[in-house]
């Protein structure tokens, strides 16, 4: 109860739900045994035992931590089910933005550049072999200002054997794509950034 995070993804916010669940599981077991040494205490009180005023100090303090733990874990509780419905309607939000993951046909991919962006290498080399043009590039989603090509897709893969294939290939860097250097140059116009259309890797 000393960690009052209610996590940050779906998973975590289900781990500490859990972790919550066995936490009243063990309060349970607990209470019941505090309630018999209260109900224990409350008869020697009735008895006039000699240490009345310190038993009753006792159980006044026990019983009001047990108050407590059971209220900072009914308000922990709270928290966690409102973050999990927050973070499952995030998720379902998330669904409804088109991306290069969910909907690669909206988003103009071509199977070729559908290949690069999963780092296969097999068939990018396949489809290269036809002839294709290695930087083959298209408008990214529906906003005709950012162009990406297949450079780009296969540098997100983080595959090197795809991006050696396609620099190899004559893919070129310096046009078209956010990884680009004309990219970059757009940010820094006092500084310009030279690349060669073909960089064999092979040779390096």
């Amino acid at each position: 109860m000393n960690n009052h995070g209610t996590g940050t993804t779906l998973v975590f916010v289900q781990a500490l739900q859990k972790k919550h669940e066995s936490f009243e599981s063990d309060f349970i077991v607990q209470n019941e045994r505090c309630q018999e040494i209260l109900q224990q205490g409350h008869r020697l009180v009735e008895q006039n035992n000699h240490l009345s005023p310190q038993i009753n100090k006792g159980m006044n303090y026990l019983q009001d931590t047990l108050n407590r733990l059971e209220t900072d874990a009914n308000r922990h509780k709270h928290r966690l089910n409102l973050n999990r419905e927050e973070l499952q309607r995030l998720c379902k939000v998330c669904r409804l933005f088109l991306s290069t993951w969910s909907s690669p046909n909206l988003e103009n991919q071509t199977t070729y550049q559908r290949a690069c962006l999963l780092g296969h290498t097999d068939i990018v080399q396949c489809i290269l072999n036809t002839g294709i043009p290695p930087d083959q590039s298209y408008p990214g989603g529906n906003s005709m200002s950012t162009m990406r090509g297949a450079f780009l897709f296969a540098c997100q893969s983080r595959s090197m054997p795809t991006i050696t294939a396609l620099l190899n290939a004559g893919a070129a860097v310096d046009k078209l794509g956010s990884c680009s250097l004309s990219y970059a140059n757009s940010f820094f116009p006092g500084i310009h950034a030279f690349g060669s259309s073909s960089y064999n890797l092979s040779a390096a």
